[in-house]
């Protein structure tokens, strides 16, 4: 019996994390990048890492768009955004892009920010999942 309240307990302590992105303008290629505790990058070019948690499940190369960041069993420790305006495409505004972060305990936003620059690569969150699988974001 203690071993199944155990098992319970730890459960518990588990969330999901899913990190979606999204832009409006026309032709932009904009990337997520996040970067995992252990400092693996993911991204267009490092979709996964063999063996370990977490993927890009969709990379929009064109936008209007999204991408979307996911991962099932979330270990605790420091999990930071970046945005990346890849290419403009031929379209010279600045792109808008608007971002949120899904969890266990419901969602958060990321701040809505403003690229103008390509391939200059913005953190514009760190989301920290604690050991009780509780989520922060800042």
């Amino acid at each position: 019996m203690q071993r199944e309240v155990q098992s319970l307990r730890d459960k518990l302590k588990r969330t999901f994390l899913i990190v979606m992105v999204s832009w409006k303008t026309g032709r932009h290629d904009v990337d997520l990048h996040v970067v995992d505790p252990a400092g693996r990058e993911f991204y267009y070019n490092k979709e996964s890492y063999p063996g370990a948690p977490g993927m890009l499940s969709e990379d929009d190369k064109l936008g209007p768009g999204r991408e979307v960041w996911v991962i099932t069993q979330a270990p605790p420790g420091n999990y930071k955004v970046y945005y990346n305006l890849y290419d403009f495409r031929g379209n010279r505004r600045a792109a808008v892009v608007t971002g949120m972060v899904y969890h266990r305990d419901g969602f958060n936003p990321l701040p809505k920010t403003v690229l103008n620059r390509e391939k200059h690569k913005v953190l514009v969150g760190t989301i920290t999942v604690h050991g009780d699988g509780s989520v922060t974001i800042h």
